[in-house]
């Protein structure tokens, strides 16, 4: 009974099963976190590609090319490949 009853060692039990839990915390945290910012980085690396495809496009159809479209994509996947390699 006494052993029931017995208040030594609470603080280090305590200790061992909340520790790893906040290392796990701490452990998610910093991965999302990582997640996030690549994910913002892909998305504006993204839009910055449509958008240079879409000027492309746009001063090549002013410049009264029939691969207008073409052109603008393929600026597109040049600017999209040379920032995600």
């Amino acid at each position: 009974m006494n052993f029931l009853r017995s208040t030594h060692g609470g603080v280090a039990l305590m200790t061992g099963l909340i520790v790893p839990v906040l290392f796990l915390g701490v452990a998610a945290a910093v991965e999302i976190a990582n997640a996030t910012s690549a994910q913002r980085k892909l998305t504006s690396e993204a839009d910055a590609a449509l958008l240079a495809g879409t000027r492309a496009a746009a001063n090549a159809r002013e410049e009264g090319r029939n691969d207008w479209s073409a052109e603008g994509t393929r600026v597109a996947e040049r600017y999209w490949n040379a920032a995600v390699s």
